[in-house]
């Protein structure tokens, strides 16, 4: 490959830190993979020896198979080197390239003891962190209310704004998980608090002072836009005549500009005795009366009124006032500490008591083990390399990490700010933005930053638009990170970016259909939008990387959306309206779909059937088939007390009695299944009962609904296996993970690979690239939260609402407002970095759409830039009317789009397009016919070793010796398909075998002899923490361990030398003359005088002929242990479990 002088350099560069600014599209995963691969072939870097994080289990899985793939290719470039690659090759998969919670979870499994945790702690997902969370939450609240706490109580008659206290402790649990990002979690909170005690020097000398300062300067500049805009009003074209009207407004704007000069305190005084210039009528020429009403607009209700709000907001108050305000708030900030102290306490229990950890917790034992230096030099001896992928998205905690076990000069970071979009998941571009300052100042000659922005993937039309735009919207957008044509094409295939605004005004003299008239803003814009992806279809491109001229096709283009609420299903509608095929892709509302919501209020009615609106919703859903008109019947009949009661006490009509009789019958049925069956064993025969799930696949989208359907059973079999597995633990978990609104996304029934128009969020899009990219939803507003009564700050601290009860007020501190505001600046900042996203997806066209419901009157204001920019529309409008050379500006109004509803269409005609599509593929199909056809006639010539696998396990093998198995009919019905479960002789074998992997034999032997209940207290205990199950724990005979504890064999292995339980091995093995891997495992065995003893477990009931049986496989047993250990196997037994017995082979 043709790598450029940067490429080249960040390949090639060693003994530095190195800091990677790579912008869209630049190759950054190409770059990074060459050089890893580099670092193991040329400087022979064993692959164990680089740690690899980035921060999602795809993007891991992708670089380790992109680097498998790297260095596969290279074993076959360098055939001197193929030995020690192939090496590589088999390490590839032990490698540590992976998520920053795996990196950090594998530090806490291997090094456990040393912060004395117990081993081998489960992880906790997201649905259940939600669970424990509201839990823990309620204990501390009950605790707190029990002790009749009085700071407490006032604590809650301050911030607790409505009836009953849910709203409060989501606030609190918000809180608590912004802190566990941060580098010292709790102490980090203490500190902040301790710092709410400061004086009027302290505060103005600090980092809030500074930031109070910037925000008024801030405000000055926005004001100074404001009369800016009235000036440009003035001397624009056809307004000779305002010369010196000009030069007055003019003074206004340099007046506030002299402000920028000066202090704090300055500014207040001269606010106050700021005096606006006088614009008086002799001044006002004739041409005056076209603008007269925009200048008043903006002059006095814009610009005046936003200085009006500079002087209440600065300097209503003293300094001293705003500073003791924010003291007053030390004592109630000092209640929130011990709130969420013992709520991370009890949280911290639950976890425990499960055996289970969440991801910060991971991140934090794992420092918490780094902070021992014998464990951090171990590990910083093990790295010679540390690689930190999409570096944009750390936040300080992982910083503190990688901080722990990095060398002076082995750092490898890469990513782009600009692609930083995941605040939410508390993601710090700050981290990356002050490493790139700082490596820019080049004061450290151990640290070197890099930009690599020449863009391979988009033509230059769009690579113009997105430097247009982001150039102006983008702080710090400079030549150095714009973005840079590297796939020079010159060709006339090269669409300008388009912007659609359709206007969703209703004229009502327009005389359009009602249809067109009720059609809402999202409506109309994905009726216009999928008009021109229908136009697009056919459009020829031409694709860089084959050299070839091609037509547009479905699964080229996708369309890109903020959220789903900014018009998902609404495009969706529109393209398959249109018969375009499309999907959803990656869509969340799982919970929201009709037949999940169905069938859980059907499970919710099993469980407890006096829940009246689940009741209805159940009776009158398919299962049960009661209409509107028989529910009024039961309701009319007894007006008081529940529903439920009314329903079981009905008796006027029989032929709704009979569907009532009927209906209880089943409901207390599948009562009675719930209370032994496994939920996820219950869940998929009430699907199968109740008719619901094949009638799913009946009604529209069928095979989307039962795709639904199923993954609730998989979710059912996850929670019981994690949990106790009763019908109400998986409604406690469900109902939680709905009301968190942990987002769970439907399932998938399409493949990435399928002839359809692809829709999905701008964050799905996240990595991708298509020819043509729709970025949707432009005029739906922002979602920017920023109130609430406290926010924390890593550099300010925490900001409280000062309230007083006694004397009855509350306001917003000056700390807290300062850190909303910045929260707010940062929203913004990062729906910009989205938008980047979004826009840079795109490698041949890019088009926007935005609604809006009255273009015109809102048109100026926002050309102008005098309009706040509360969506995507307001932010890029005022920037693109300066820079109509890098777009098209198309609006669609309401009345012109009636031909969209009855197809009536000047452009080329779909099926022409289509013949054109299928003429290409037709053409491309031919030129691969060829060699498909010699891949298919191709003849093996080793056919006789065809059924011959490359690896088996020793139960195979000794099956193969005694054709005691049929393949014929074994086929597995899916899991989630199951009935109830009967025990069988394999699930019984395996969990004795599992007891006896864990028992303590010396314990074991040791309390026959004393008559202690040790196995039967090990085996309860091990159902305690879920080493086996209940239904496992009842298989268990304990009378069976002890009668091998009381044999001769059991005796001997309890007193040997050394005993080894549960080994595994692989070994080569010789079959019809050729070598084959065998892989296994050894139950137990242990030595004797200096030789080895084999014991095989077995529980068959049948032990007829079991010696001829088991022969092969005990006699691949004694070659594994005789070729690992070096030493003779002695002696092999089996021991049945059924017969008490052992049998020496």
């Amino acid at each position: 490959m043709n790598w450029t002088e940067k490429q080249q350099k960040v390949i090639d560069s060693r003994n530095k830190n190195l800091l990677i600014s790579a912008a869209a599209g630049s190759g950054k995963t190409a770059v990074l993979v060459e050089r890893i691969k580099n670092i193991i072939i040329q400087d022979k870097v064993d692959v164990r020896e680089l740690l690899v994080v980035t921060f999602t289990k795809a993007a891991a899985s992708e670089m380790k198979e992109k680097i498998a793939k790297a260095i596969s290719k290279a074993a076959m470039e360098y055939p001197e080197e193929a030995e020690y690659l192939l090496k590589q090759m088999d390490r590839i998969n032990g490698a540590n390239i992976s998520t920053f919670d795996s990196f950090a979870q594998s530090i806490v499994r291997n090094y456990y003891y040393v912060i004395n945790i117990e081993s081998g702690l489960g992880i906790c997902d997201e649905g259940e962190s939600a669970v424990f969370q509201k839990e823990a939450m309620d204990k501390t609240f009950e605790e707190f209310f029990e002790s009749e706490d009085t700071e407490f109580l006032e604590f809650l008659n301050a911030y607790s704004k409505a009836k009953g206290d849910d709203a409060i402790k989501e606030s609190l649990i918000a809180l608590y998980k912004k802190i566990r990002t941060l580098p010292f979690g709790l102490e980090d909170l203490r500190d902040m608090i301790d710092g709410l005690h400061m004086s009027e020097e302290s505060f103005f000398e600090g980092k809030q002072g500074k930031a109070l300062y910037e925000n008024l300067i801030r405000d000055i500049k926005l004001a100074e836009r404001y009369f800016k805009s009235v000036y440009e009003l003035i001397t624009s074209e056809g307004h000779e005549d305002l010369r010196e009207l000009a030069c007055v407004a003019k003074q206004d704007l340099d007046n506030l500009t002299a402000l920028e000069d000066l202090s704090f305190e300055e500014i207040g005084e001269a606010l106050k005795e700021f005096k606006y210039q006088t614009f008086s009528p002799k001044l006002k020429g004739p041409s005056f009366k076209d603008i007269e009403d925009e200048v008043k607009k903006i002059r006095d209700k814009l610009g005046k009124g936003h200085v009006k709000n500079i002087n209440k907001k600065y300097f209503s108050e003293s300094i001293k006032d705003m500073v003791e305000s924010v003291n007053a708030t030390k004592d109630k900030a000092e209640i929130l500490f011990k709130i969420i102290e013992r709520f991370h306490e009890e949280y911290g229990n639950m976890k425990t008591e499960k055996g289970l950890m969440d991801f910060s917790d991971g991140t934090y034992f794992a420092i918490n083990i780094l902070e021992n230096e014998e464990v951090a030099g171990e590990i910083k001896n093990k790295f010679k390399y540390i690689f930190i992928d999409e570096y944009q998205d750390s936040n300080y905690l992982q910083e503190r990490l990688i901080s722990l076990i990095k060398r002076e000069n082995n750092l490898f970071m890469v990513g782009d700010i600009k692609q930083s979009i995941y605040k939410f998941r508390m993601a710090e571009p700050e981290i990356f933005q002050e490493k790139y300052d700082l490596y820019s100042e080049e004061r450290d000659e151990n640290s070197e930053k890099i930009d690599l922005n020449d863009n391979f993937r988009s033509k230059r039309e769009v690579i113009n638009f997105v430097n247009a735009l982001f150039e102006d919207l983008m702080e710090g957008y400079s030549d150095d990170v714009a973005l840079h044509e590297g796939n020079v094409y010159e060709g006339p295939l090269n669409y300008k970016t388009e912007l659609h605004i359709v206007d969703g005004k209703v004229d009502e003299d327009a005389g359009i259909s009602d249809e067109l008239k009720s059609m809402k803003e999202k409506e109309l814009e994905a009726l216009a939008a999928a008009e021109v992806i229908e136009e697009s279809l056919g459009k020829m491109i031409f694709d860089v990387k084959t050299g070839e001229k091609r037509p547009l096709q479905k699964s080229d283009i996708t369309v890109l959306l903020r959220s789903r609420s900014s018009g998902m299903p609404e495009y969706y509608n529109a393209l398959m309206d249109k018969g375009i095929d499309a999907y959803i892709l990656g869509s969340e509302g799982y919970f929201d779909t009709i037949e999940i919501m169905t069938f859980m209020d059907l499970i919710h009615v099993i469980s407890n059937p006096k829940q009246d609106i689940k009741l209805l919703s159940t009776l009158r859903s398919e299962i049960f088939g009661f209409d509107i008109d028989e529910l009024i019947k039961i309701r009319i009949e007894n007006k008081k007390g529940s529903f439920y009661d009314a329903f079981v006490g009905y008796e006027k009509d029989d032929e709704i009695r009979h569907k009532i009789d009927k209906t209880l019958v089943s409901l207390k049925d599948w009562s009675e299944k719930s209370r032994y069956m496994r939920v996820d064993e219950f869940v998929w025969m009430l699907m199968r009962e109740s008719g619901y799930y094949a009638l799913s696949g009946t009604l529209p989208g069928g095979r989307q609904r039962q795709a639904n359907l199923r993954v609730l059973v998989e979710r059912a079999k996850a929670i019981g296996e994690k949990h106790d597995g009763t019908l109400n633990d998986f409604l406690t978990y469900e109902e939680s993970v709905y009301l968190k609104k942990v987002k769970v996304p439907q399932a998938s029934i399409a493949g990435e690979g399928d002839d359809t128009v692809k829709i999905m969020t701008i964050h799905n899009s996240k990595g991708l690239e298509y020819p043509m990219v729709l970025v949707g939803g432009l005029g739906h507003k922002f979602n920017i939260k920023s109130g609430g009564d406290w926010h924390i700050d890593k550099d300010m601290g925490i900001g409280l609402k000062d309230v007083n009860l006694q004397q009855r007020y509350s306001k917003k501190t000056i700390l807290q407002g300062l850190i909303e505001e910045k929260h707010k600046r940062e929203g913004l900042e990062e729906e910009i970095r989205i938008l980047y996203v979004a826009c840079t997806r795109a490698k041949d066209r890019l088009v926007l759409f935005a609604g809006s419901k009255d273009w015109y009157s809102k048109e100026k204001d926002m050309a102008r830039g005098n309009v706040s920019p509360e969506d995507y529309l307001k932010l890029v409008y005022p920037v693109l009317c300066k820079k109509k050379q890098a777009v098209d500006i198309i609006v669609h109004e309401r009345r012109d789009m009636e031909h969209l509803l009855t197809g009536a269409k000047e452009a080329v005609s779909r099926e022409e397009k289509l013949i054109e599509i299928e003429k290409y593929r037709e053409e491309r199909d031919a030129s691969l016919k060829k060699f498909v056809d010699e891949r298919l006639s191709y003849k093996y010539p080793h056919e006789d070793e065809y059924a011959l696998k490359s690896k088996y396990s020793v139960s195979e093998l000794n099956s193969k010796n005694y054709d005691n198995y049929d393949v014929k009919g074994s086929f597995k019905s899916p899991d989630f398909a199951k009935a109830k479960k009967e025990l069988s002789g394999t699930d019984i074998g395996t969990v004795m075998h599992v007891v006896m992997q864990h028992i303590d034999f010396n314990e074991a032997l040791k309390s026959l002899n004393e008559g202690s209940e040790y196995i039967e207290s090990f085996v309860e205990d091990m159902k305690t923490k879920e080493i086996i199950s209940r239904e496992e724990f009842e298989m268990v005979n304990c009378d069976k361990i002890k009668g091998f504890f009381a044999s001769d064999i059991g005796k001997r292995a309890a007193v040997s030398e050394r005993l080894s339980k549960e080994k595994a091995f692989t070994m080569l093995h010789e079959i019809d003359g050729k070598e084959v891997m065998v892989q296994g495992v050894i139950d137990c065995f242990f030595e004797e005088a200096g030789e080895v003893v084999l014991i095989d477990y077995k529980t068959n009931r049948n032990t007829d002929g079991i010696e001829d049986l088991y022969r092969t496989q005990t006699e691949l047993y004694k070659k594994a242990i005789e070729e690992s250990t070096g030493k003779r196997v002695k002696e092999v037994y089996l021991y049945l479990f059924s017969r008490n017995r052992e049998i020496k082979m």
